[in-house]
């Protein structure tokens, strides 16, 4: 399948299959078609990952604080079509080592249609939100709770709502908030944030933010319409010693992400949050599989990382085929 010439290759015609279209997968299949790659990614939803849910990308290198994550995300997806990747909407079901490899490639990728094989497979399936273990959340999902204050925060506009976490996600999404409703209680946990800097000092600048240390949420309260639905009406949390109530329209749940790679890939190492293990390259356990961005255990949640990992992973597969000649 490779054209050898001398210590290097010329025209290497590998087939790498790239699951998950998120900056980390996007930015390899970029760099996959630099070095020649025939590249083929499977993105079951839209591409763009976790800047579907990002307000901006402010945090990347050389882009205006107010860029917006989904122009990011855009503009990368129109650069990877336009180097020739293609970009199939399906569903990956499963992704395996084929041993003892055959010709038509060491890697297996099982959809919900077909089965396909390549050469080499780079995992970026990222991760999804927890849920919080607070009772009442299945109960007033999509009634009031959210995970996803950039999607629903809109529904709520002028209104007082509360953020449930302490962390990035937590921070960014609560200043977002804070931009279009009236007060925006942050409950978090533990005595104080986890964010970023720069975050809690711009969270501290709004004055319709209001921060709850230590705050341990006990449940969900709401009525029922009319027309028979259930809606939030309100968020019960024990607070310096007291058990308190807060009447808010909407709750938005961020307390930390659980990784999918582990459920395409159950052959491969993983850890506790379902992310595989990898060395420094993005090599997992599986032969010719690796695993970039959030797939893959103690990401750094920054676009910039997730796209930094692609190129590392495709840079790595490129001088394997080196060894081979």
């Amino acid at each position: 399948m490779l054209t050898q010439t001398g210590r290097g290759l010329q025209n290497p015609h590998m087939h790498l299959v790239i699951v998950g279209a998120g900056i980390a997968g996007l930015s390899a299949a970029l760099y996959a078609r630099l070095y020649g790659f025939e590249t083929t990614i499977y993105e079951e939803l839209a591409p763009g990952g976790r800047c579907l849910e990002t307000v901006h990308a402010k945090y990347f290198p050389g882009l205006p604080a107010d860029e917006k994550a989904v122009t990011l995300a855009e503009r990368l997806e129109s650069q990877v079509l336009d180097s020739g990747a293609v970009l199939r909407n399906e569903r990956v079901l499963q992704v395996s080592s084929r041993e003892p490899a055959s010709a038509d490639g060491p890697v297996t990728i099982r959809t919900e249609s077909d089965e396909t094989f390549a050469d080499a497979c780079i995992i970026a399936v990222g991760d999804e939100r927890k849920p919080a273990g607070i009772p009442g959340e299945e109960e007033f999902a999509g009634r009031g709770l959210s995970y996803c204050a950039t999607c629903d925060g809109p529904l709520f506009r002028g209104r007082d709502v509360c953020v449930i976490g302490g962390g990035d996600s937590a921070c960014d999404e609560a200043l977002f908030l804070s931009e279009i409703c009236s007060t925006v209680h942050l409950l978090c946990r533990s005595e104080e944030l986890t964010a970023l800097p720069a975050l809690r000092t711009e969270l501290s600048g709004r004055d319709n933010i209001r921060q709850y240390f230590g705050a341990q949420v006990r449940g969900l309260e709401g009525t029922i319409t009319d027309m028979g639905f259930r809606v939030l009406q309100s968020v019960r949390f024990r607070w310096g010693g007291t058990e308190t109530s807060l009447a808010v329209a909407a709750a938005f749940v961020f307390v930390g992400r659980r990784g999918l790679a582990a459920s395409i890939a159950p052959e491969l190492d993983a850890d506790a949050d379902g992310r595989l293990h990898t060395d420094r390259h993005m090599r997992t356990s599986g032969t010719m599989i690796y695993a970039v961005g959030s797939a893959r255990s103690n990401p750094i949640p920054q676009f910039v990382v997730a796209a930094a990992d692609g190129v590392v992973a495709v840079k790595d597969l490129y001088d394997r085929m080196y060894e081979d000649t």
